[in-house]
């Protein structure tokens, strides 16, 4: 009987340190998790920061990018941009080439690229045609030149890192589904210029919040499509 009860307390005593060991372990697996979570979580809002900090003054101070990685055609009042061949994150359309003015960013000119994070427009620009942007996966900023004046169909479509849309005074026109598919876009200033909007956003992007002057067309849009929008 004696050595039933000796037997019986030592499983306990194992049982005990095993139960205690198990306990530890799975505390200090918690907290590595939780370190380990903290730094993640660290790493991604220093991910975002560095993404905003060279994001927008970067795209506004960068050079214009090289005559060279660009194919172009003349057409009526100056130069289209056809086609982009070089590599570089950032892209600054050129004001003039062979001493033309650079109006238009053509059709399909820098579709599909995966290269490029941001774009700056040159003030020469007064259209960005249908599909100019559209697939481009990386770029998250664009800046419009101040005489841009409209954006056709499908131009920025599915641009699905794109974050900041920078449109400039005077821009009139914004074609159908221009925007379509940016759903990394949260914000958006649309001055009262626009005077025809096409339906730039599919019905169910609402995850954008347009800014823009109270009795404009962009709040009448915003208001018809149920899109969020806030007025000054």
């Amino acid at each position: 009987m004696k050595k039933i009860l000796v037997f019986l307390l030592a499983g306990i005593m194992i049982l005990g340190v095993a139960g205690c060991g198990q306990k530890d372990a799975t505390t200090e697996n918690d907290s590595q998790a939780t370190i380990e979570n903290n730094d993640n979580k660290g790493q991604e809002e220093n991910n975002v920061s560095s993404s905003i900090g060279f994001g927008v003054e970067a795209v506004k101070s960068a050079p214009e990018t090289d005559v060279s990685m660009f194919q172009y055609e003349e057409i009526d009042g100056g130069i289209s941009i056809t086609d982009y061949t070089g590599e570089d994150a950032i892209v600054v359309i050129p004001e003039k080439i062979d001493g033309q003015d650079v109006i238009a960013v053509g059709e399909y000119a820098f579709s599909n690229n995966e290269d490029i994070k941001g774009v700056k427009i040159a003030d020469s620009v007064t259209v960005i045609e249908r599909d100019a942007f559209c697939n481009c996966s990386k770029l998250e900023i664009v800046i419009c030149g101040k005489n841009l004046s409209t954006i056709e169909i499908y131009a920025f479509n599915n641009c699905v890192a794109l974050w900041h849309m920078e449109l400039n005074e005077g821009i009139e026109i914004l074609k159908e589904s221009c925007f379509a598919m940016t759903d990394s876009l949260k914000e958006i200033f649309i001055p009262s210029s626009v005077v025809t909007m096409e339906y730039p956003f599919i019905e169910t992007q609402t995850n954008v919040t347009i800014h823009t002057e109270a009795g404009s067309v962009a709040e009448q849009y915003a208001t018809e499509m149920n899109i969020p929008c806030e007025t000054k």
